[in-house]
């Protein structure tokens, strides 16, 4: 596989989904197909809510459209975020985010315990195993009380393509519990077959096209054909891998 450098890559993205139509203020960074709509959808609802009940300031690394700070700072929380790309800063700030600022990507330009939480959304598995460690600690510093990641996840480590690694939740828990941390929530969305469904659309068919570009009326078919035969699969079988929340606490 290639070189990865996250700030080439989510400029791309970033760059494709400044190019929608001004009335389509896109707050996600991934594709625009019902699986993935779906996939937010029970992301803000079973894990992002859930986790920051107790917190009033919050973080994100890697905020991106802006919409896991959209959805937090409509349920009264006090949100700020950092990017590696320019282009997703101004996308946030389209979508009315004031807070963000950019980053290099390693350290996070903010004091010590700055907020009650910090978090990532599907960052850390965008990392090389170095740089999501060097990101978890300073994470660690800046949180006054939970850390918490919504990032996928696997029984195994493995690179499944040139962007994306997939650890278990121990590798989560070991980096964290060095820094002071302990694990207080886990839970998988049951996808695994639906995220399969619709990531073999993309490469049957979109395979050529960037991240966060519009996708083609073929694609959406295949991918609501496929999601069809996934969807009852999903609702037997426990989820294997896919999208994990991990929330930790401060240890007193």
């Amino acid at each position: 596989m290639g070189t990865y450098r996250a700030d080439v890559f989510w400029d791309n993205v970033g760059r494709e989904l400044l190019q929608r139509p001004d009335e389509d203020h896109s707050t996600i960074a991934s594709d625009d197909t019902p699986y993935y709509s779906l996939k937010r959808a029970r992301l803000f609802e079973e894990l992002l809510d859930p986790a920051f009940r107790n917190v009033i300031s919050i973080l994100e690394i890697g905020q991106g459209p802006g919409g896991n700070l959209t959805r937090l700072r409509s349920n009264g929380k006090i949100v700020f975020g950092v990017d590696v790309s320019p282009f997703m800063l101004e996308l946030a700030r389209r979508n009315g985010l004031e807070n963000v600022q950019r980053i290099d990507g390693a350290h996070l330009p903010f004091k010590d315990h700055f907020c009650d939480a910090v978090f990532t959304c599907t960052v850390l598995q965008h990392n090389t195993h170095e740089n999501a460690a060097d990101l978890l600690g300073e994470m660690a510093r800046v949180a006054a009380k939970e850390v918490h990641l919504f990032e996928d996840t696997a029984p195994i480590i493995f690179r499944d393509r040139q962007s994306h690694w997939l650890r278990p939740t121990s590798w989560y828990v070991r980096q964290l519990q060095s820094r002071g941390y302990e694990l207080t929530s886990q839970k998988r969305l049951p996808l695994t077959c639906q995220e399969i469904a619709a990531a073999s659309a993309r490469v049957l068919v979109d395979r050529g096209l960037c991240q966060g570009a519009r996708p083609t009326g073929r694609r959406l078919r295949l991918e609501n054909i496929l999601l069809r035969v996934a969807r009852p699969i999903d609702r037997i079988i426990p989820p294997m891998v896919g999208l994990t929340r991990m929330s930790f606490r401060k240890i007193d």
